[in-house]
């Protein structure tokens, strides 16, 4: 059930509300008659609460209000909640639920970079591969660490993996919590460039590839970094792994990526 259908429902309920253009006044009388308008379906006030501030909320944004021929009939939903009237308040908390979730998009999913000094990041993405929906990352810096955020849906595959392999190359990768040197699955994987700011420095590091996979065992899900530019200078996918990055010199930046024990989703950056 939409915010739309939830309205004609309440309309149904209450055709008095129903009037062609809405105004301030018109939004004053629904508060003070919301609860004779869902007296028909004896809702507990929190959820009661909840669903007419899902309604207020839509009506503020309408000019005029009707009932859309293609919409569901109010009267045959009215008929369907009352039909389960031992089950009122869950099948409209499902509803709302639904509704939240339609509008939720993919999912967000964060790895912090720690890095001594940062004042901003940002990582450019160049290329990305993922079982289910993506839809672009961000990076900023907070709190001495770079924030990446990827927004995709969890769903872990061979696939993936097999990218993130691909784009590694004949470098190396470390992991948050692995008994591998490359995963068999994950959930999503980009690559791109990241660049730290340090007050006046300025440091750049190409072809980073960063994912997620997921361990069921510990109910979590970890971070993977790697890059075809990285040397590994310890132990395999424990690290820590050794790029040259530029700084604006002659001279490349050599940054140390290491990660903390426990570790989930960050990683240390050492910048010499």
């Amino acid at each position: 059930m939409n915010d739309t259908q939830l309205f004609a429902f309440a309309l149904s309920l209450n055709p008095s509300v129903s009037a062609s253009s809405l105004n301030s006044a018109d939004i004053y009388l629904y508060r003070k008659n919301k609860d004779s308008l869902f007296s028909g379906i004896r809702l507990k006030p929190s959820i009661r609460t909840e669903y007419g501030v899902k309604l207020l909320s839509k009506m503020s944004q309408f000019d005029t209000v009707g009932r859309p021929e293609k919409l569901a009939s109010p009267q045959v939903i009215k008929e369907l909640i009352m039909k389960n009237a031992f089950n009122k308040s869950l099948i409209l908390t499902s509803a709302l639920l639904i509704t939240a979730a339609a509008n939720a998009g993919t999912d967000s999913n964060d790895v912090y970079l720690h890095v001594n000094g940062l004042t901003d990041c940002s990582y450019q993405v160049t290329a990305h591969d993922s079982t289910k929906d993506y839809d672009g990352t961000t990076a900023k810096a907070e709190s001495g660490k770079c924030k990446i955020t990827v927004k995709a849906d969890r769903k872990k595959s061979s696939g993936v993996a097999d990218w993130f392999a691909e784009q590694v190359g004949t470098g190396n990768a470390i992991a948050c919590d692995s008994s591998g040197p490359m995963p068999d699955k994950l959930n999503f994987a980009v690559e791109g460039t990241l660049v730290l700011t340090q007050g006046d420095k300025v440091t750049t590091c190409e072809n980073l590839v960063l994912a997620q996979g997921n361990i069921a065992a510990l109910f979590t899900n970890n971070w993977w970094l790697g890059s075809p530019d990285v040397k590994s200078g310890g132990v395999p996918y424990i690290g820590p792994l050794l790029q040259s990055c530029s700084s604006g010199g002659r001279l490349p930046q050599v940054v140390t990526y290491s990660p903390p024990q426990p570790c989930v989703n960050n990683f240390n950056l050492v910048i010499e």
